[in-house]
């Protein structure tokens, strides 16, 4: 019931208020920045992350892998890349993005991701799925919003190769094993994947083990690499 209210209320706002007259992170009636839906404030503090990137945990200003991820073993995503800290105007962005203004927080968004894309060549976008029941409940998968953002813009298919075939907890205050036994089996693999080169997409990356989740699933499956790109990542390693 309360989400249902939620979605009318943003439902009336975006009448009296179109995406184009507010702003999609802070709310402010102003927009300077219209490609981003942002005005001058937040569009000034929404800056790119610079590659290189650490292969291993996606910290940037690291050309090779970092010194803390030496001690961790080498696991299936060949990358990890994100657009911005989760913080300031990203983080309202992603929250925008989650619960209000879907669309334009997902083309604000992708404008940055695209940025810090490699410039190997890849085959198609994949999303990090949600569970079904969570997906009906929000009305949509926020991973594969931001990958109908990118696909125009990088010139690369959407494809739902990944299903989540049962729930798992919220990982916010889960450590790094209890992260990884949380979503151990939670992903199989519906779409012909062998031999491509993947860019598995999400919103937030923390220590990435829903990402290598998925991405061991669709190795297995026979994809040649996987990439992770996300919107943004949190300040906690991969032994978080």
């Amino acid at each position: 019931m309360v989400r249902q209210l939620l979605n009318y209320y943003n439902k009336i706002a975006r009448l009296l208020y179109p995406d184009n007259a507010v702003c999609v992170a802070c709310g402010a009636l102003r927009v300077d920045d219209p490609a981003r839906h942002l005005c001058r404030a937040c569009a000034e503090k929404l800056i790119p992350l610079e590659p290189p990137f650490c292969p291993r945990c996606g910290a940037p200003g690291w050309a090779m892998m970092c010194q803390a991820c030496w001690a961790f073993p080498p696991d299936d995503l060949d990358g990890r890349v994100s657009a911005y800290h989760y913080e300031g105007t990203a983080r309202l962005l992603v929250r925008a993005l989650k619960y209000t203004n879907v669309e334009p927080a997902a083309k604000a968004l992708a404008m940055g991701m695209k940025t810090v894309l490699p410039p190997e060549r890849y085959d198609a976008l994949v999303p990090v799925p949600l569970y079904w029941r969570r997906e009906r409940q929000r009305g949509f998968n926020q991973a594969r919003i931001l990958c109908q953002a990118l696909s125009p813009a990088i010139g690369l298919p959407l494809l739902d190769a990944l299903d989540r075939v049962r729930p798992t907890k919220t990982q916010t205050r889960l450590t790094h094993e209890e992260r990884s036994e949380n979503v151990k089996g939670a992903f199989v693999v519906r779409a012909a994947v062998k031999g491509q080169s993947l860019i598995l997409v999400d919103d937030v990356m923390s220590t990435g083990a829903t990402a290598v989740t998925c991405a061991s699933a669709l190795k297995k499956a026979g994809a040649a690499s996987v990439l992770l790109l996300a919107a943004a990542r949190t300040q906690k390693h991969m032994d978080g």
